[in-house]
């Protein structure tokens, strides 16, 4: 099924604890990248990484769909940002896939209630690849996953904005990271890059006069990338709330009835957690000790800006684990797939 010996040792460590399991059945091939078959990264067999239709019914049958003309409908979102994720949509590890499976069945017909720091909220819609301009003149904002519900006690209707990682915080940490200069002189990005919370994470900004960019960089090893892309979620969500862009009628029906937004981010955590990154540590707990210090910090300017009644950081990152035993997931095959499928490393 895979060819273990040929991966290199993070891609082997990821994939067996994934997928190990001597009872992984799931039709998959090694991944052809540009012409050439990749060792280290595999697909569902049968999908298309040019032609939607034929990708999104072959994951439909693989997964046994339980909503197949609203699976067809978020499949045709998840692939609309710009990041072109068609052409990745079908690999095993995707996280576009994770995000499209676990959450494209939200609806009044199947509400999810999802428990945010011990608050319960039931949402009833999501969309996928929602964009919010960031940097005038840059790319925007592609949130993975937006959620529209209500607080369960409250009734009060609530926007959820989720970045989703699936394995980049372990796959992906490293020392630095170059970012566009405007976000040193951004409204919003720049209290939270100039604030003491990247000194706290053990992060140092660099600046090159005369170049388009700074850089970040850590005293270890961790997925920075993660830090940079959830203040770039930040800034879009402020912009949001400043001139609600009328693309999605649930989102700004929810906000001018007085939504409050939340702003989150949800990892897979079951198998890959555990997995070390260079330094030792392992992934999950490197990356949610700094998530934790952003955070903070951005709750904080949100207090000072007087935005804190419309718009919450939510202070620590939630886990797919929590749709293992729910069931609000219709289809068993999602679940055998990301939480019955691991072996022992």
């Amino acid at each position: 099924m895979f060819d273990f010996e040929s991966m290199s040792k993070k891609k082997r460590d990821l994939y067996t604890c994934m997928w190990g399991s001597s009872d992984f059945d799931f039709p998959v091939e090694k991944t052809v990248y540009r012409g050439t078959i990749t060792p280290n990264s595999y697909t569902f067999s049968d999908t298309s990484a040019e032609e939607e239709d034929v990708c999104r019914d072959r994951l439909a049958e693989i997964f046994k769909i339980a909503n197949q003309e609203l699976f067809k409908q978020k499949f045709s979102q998840s692939i609309g940002g710009s990041g072109q994720e068609l052409k990745r949509i079908a690999t095993v590890h995707s996280s576009s896939l994770c995000a499209l499976l676990f959450f494209y069945n939200v609806s009044e017909a199947n509400p999810y209630i999802m428990e945010i720091e011990g608050e319960e909220y039931v949402f009833t819609y999501s969309c996928f690849e929602y964009q919010n301009k960031v940097i005038e003149g840059r790319n925007p904002s592609n949130m993975d996953v937006v959620v529209v519900g209500i607080h369960k006690d409250t009734q009060m209707p609530v926007v959820f904005f989720i970045e989703s990682k699936f394995s980049e915080y372990y796959e992906r940490p490293r020392k630095q990271l170059e970012v566009a200069a405007e976000y040193l002189s951004n409204g919003y990005s720049e209290p939270i890059y100039r604030s003491n919370c990247l000194w706290d994470m053990g992060i140092h900004i660099v600046e090159q006069p005369g170049n388009a960019n700074f850089v970040l960089i850590s005293d270890d090893v961790c997925y920075v990338e993660g830090i940079k892309q959830m203040i770039s979620h930040y800034v879009g969500v402020r912009n949001f709330c400043d001139n609600p862009v009328k693309e999605d009628k649930v989102i700004i029906n929810a906000v001018s009835g007085g939504a409050r937004i939340l702003l989150g981010e949800i990892l897979f955590t079951k198998g890959i957690g555990q997995l070390p990154i260079e330094n030792g540590k392992k992934g999950f707990d490197s990356y949610r000790e700094k998530y934790r210090i952003l955070a903070k910090a951005m709750n904080n300017q949100l207090c000072i800006d007087g935005k804190s009644n419309q718009i919450t950081v939510v202070n620590d990152v939630l886990s797919y684990s929590q749709f293992q035993n729910s069931s609000c997931i219709k289809e068993e095959q999602i679940k055998r797939f990301y939480f019955e499928s691991g072996g022992v490393i």
